[in-house]
């Protein structure tokens, strides 16, 4: 009588959907926290090493340069901001993140981001949402900042399209 019910729990919840496990978890905080060390650091080359490579590739193609040439300009774009910035703190929630296995069985979450910085003599906090997905064995994050974020990965990734991300925030500290 078991055995029945056995077999019809696991036809229900099939095993890619239990696929995301804590080595999942270790190679996100891994990739995260170095980034974030990064960051913090200035190594704004960093945020482009993080992201997935089919993804890196159509936003050079859409703006007509190789990847190279893109994470060259990009970087020193970013360097030059964060001239005028002051990271004070960056942090990640994992915990409060949503994980999940795509229809293809790829894992992915949603992650919860915080970042507060220091432009002249305002603080802001800015929060948002970086995903997180396996792509040939490797985890990448992507900030999603707008819907054409969400647009580009369901193009790259169309097992992700469709995904929803929480309206990302902007709000000035003291």
């Amino acid at each position: 009588m078991l055995k029945p019910a056995l077999l019809a729990l696991c036809l229900a919840f099939p095993l890619s959907a239990m696929a995301f496990d804590a080595s999942d978890e270790a190679a996100i905080t891994t990739r995260f926290d170095q980034l974030l060390a990064d960051i913090k650091a200035g190594n704004m080359a960093s945020m482009l090493d993080v992201t997935p490579p089919p993804i890196f590739e159509a936003m050079a193609k859409q703006v007509g340069l190789s990847p190279q040439q893109l994470k060259d300009i990009t970087t020193a774009q970013a360097a030059q901001m964060m001239d005028q910035v002051t990271i004070e703190d960056a942090s990640y929630d994992l915990n409060a993140a949503e994980k999940s296995v795509s229809s293809t069985g790829r894992d992915y979450a949603l992650i919860p981001t915080r970042t507060v910085m220091k432009m002249g003599d305002d603080r802001i906090e800015a929060t948002g949402t970086t995903l997180a997905l396996e792509d040939a064995g490797t985890w990448y994050l992507m900030r999603l900042d707008t819907p054409d974020h969400l647009a580009m990965v369901g193009q790259i990734y169309p097992d992700l399209a469709g995904l929803t991300m929480p309206q990302p925030g902007m709000r000035q500290l003291d």
